[in-house]
């Protein structure tokens, strides 16, 4: 796949999302007045199920008017998994398939600062590096959501609404093009993660497969340079 039949399915994803989702919201009531540390915990979890439901019902019920066709949607059992829901996409005029690998990321626009985890440095180099994967492309749904909340009598209300900016080429957009500047290495788990930095600023730019490998060897180096750095500071002690 070229990197323009990449676009034209992202192009794709963008319309069947936002027939799905926008304009949509998730109304949640509760029986006790709720904190606002739990509003904004469960708000990005919240989301992300509702889009996993929604998604698949408009699939099937709706004529959607896209270039390609979706010919499967799937919803991955295990939760090792890189994506959320994955996506085969084709079309008439273009030799071969596309495997949309989703990861669904909600987002309290009146929050900054998560960090959310993105990926494993580990698991995108197996991806991105693997010439039996090439159609394979992880994608990032940022689900952008303000929370509207009214309490009274001891009750609470959260109407937690979409907001139309997730569903542009700043709000899904390839992994693997997401700016430096968004990009976060952090020594957690085996081989490191990738955390999102600075989501309230996303910057997307033109960054081939290959360059993205050489960038995750980069992420390695500097996590190996900075346990060494440690390792060395704890032996002074």
């Amino acid at each position: 796949m070229t990197e323009e039949q990449i676009k034209i399915a992202l192009d794709d994803l963008r319309i069947i999302f936002g027939e799905a989702l926008n304009g949509h919201s998730l109304e949640i009531d509760f029986s006790w007045d709720i904190s606002d540390k739990t509003i904004s915990e469960i708000g990005g979890r919240l989301i992300e199920d509702y889009v996993l439901t929604a998604l698949p019902k408009h699939l099937e019920n709706q004529n959607i008017n896209i270039t390609g066709t979706i010919e499967s949607c799937t919803i991955p059992s295990s939760q090792r998994s890189m994506e959320d829901i994955s996506f085969v996409w084709s079309s008439k005029d273009i030799k071969g398939k596309l495997l949309l690998l989703v990861d669904v990321k909600g987002h309290n626009e009146t929050k900054k600062g998560s960090r959310p985890n993105l990926a494993s440095i580990r698991k995108c180099l197996e991806l991105y590096s693997d010439e039996n994967r090439v159609n394979e492309e992880v994608i990032i749904f940022f689900c952008r959501y303000i929370p509207i909340i009214v309490r009274e009598d001891d009750k609470t209300k959260i109407n937690y609404e979409i907001l139309p900016d997730s569903f542009t080429e700043s709000g899904i957009f390839l992994l693997r093009c997401l700016s430096e500047n968004n990009l976060d290495p952090a020594d957690i788990g085996s081989g490191g993660q990738i955390l999102f930095a600075r989501e309230n600023d996303i910057v997307v730019v033109e960054r081939t497969r290959e360059e993205f490998v050489e960038y995750l060897y980069s992420l390695i180096d500097y996590l190996d340079e900075l346990k060494a750095k440690k390792r060395k500071d704890n032996g002074r002690k």
